[in-house]
């Protein structure tokens, strides 16, 4: 089954590089005054904004992340704290990643809305889906699994799968690792690039 609740991870295939994820918020007008001490509980770990901004401290210095920006959590550790801003309520939403991944090739949030679904396609990376907003049935290798917050969906090499009509606006995290096979890059489709060959 291609679809993980975080405690369900200890469970997962091989070919799964994820080894714990979240997503959590910050609020700076509650006790923690919108700050978190994040230390990496696994080879990799890294942060993505889902909205508003963050201060992070490091070893390395200070960075600002905006919505849709993401970095490495260094072995050292981080601090992060919400940021008020004209845009900004009260509580700055995020996602964390923990895993044993090689390389990374994209990080983006995507969003699909009944008037916009994702077609059928499969690619020639493992891919990850970690839904924060929204229900929708997926469909995998002709096969169909429901997908809601704070599910994660992993798709390995030359596996299709799409969502056909969504009832709601979904949105997540998309996160794909190292190239393999023909290297090819983006969403691959029968009728353009051939059948798919399934690599586990």
């Amino acid at each position: 089954m291609p679809t993980f609740l975080r405690e369900e991870l200890k469970s997962a295939p091989e070919w799964v590089e994820i080894e714990d994820f979240e997503s959590f918020t910050l609020d700076y007008t509650d006790e923690t005054g919108g700050v978190r001490e994040l230390w990496p509980q696994a080879e990799r770990e890294m942060i993505v904004v889902i909205s508003g901004e963050v201060t992070v401290e490091t070893e390395h210095g200070r960075v600002t992340l905006k919505r849709r920006d993401w970095m490495d959590i260094p072995e050292s550790g981080a601090r992060v704290t919400a940021q008020k801003t004209v845009t900004t309520t009260y509580s700055v939403e995020l996602m964390r990643i923990a895993g044993h991944w090689k390389d990374v090739n994209v990080v983006a949030i995507f969003q699909f809305r009944p008037e916009r679904p994702l077609e059928f396609h499969y690619h020639d990376f493992v891919e990850y889906w970690f839904i924060f907003r929204g229900h929708f049935t997926t469909q995998y290798d002709d096969e169909e699994f429901e997908m809601a917050p704070p599910m994660m969906l992993a798709t390995p090499p030359n596996h299709e799968h799409g969502i056909a009509l969504p009832a709601e606006t979904v949105e997540g995290v998309g996160f794909s690792t190292t190239v393999v096979g023909k290297m090819r890059a983006g969403h691959l489709h029968r009728d353009e690039h051939g059948a798919p060959e399934p690599t586990f």
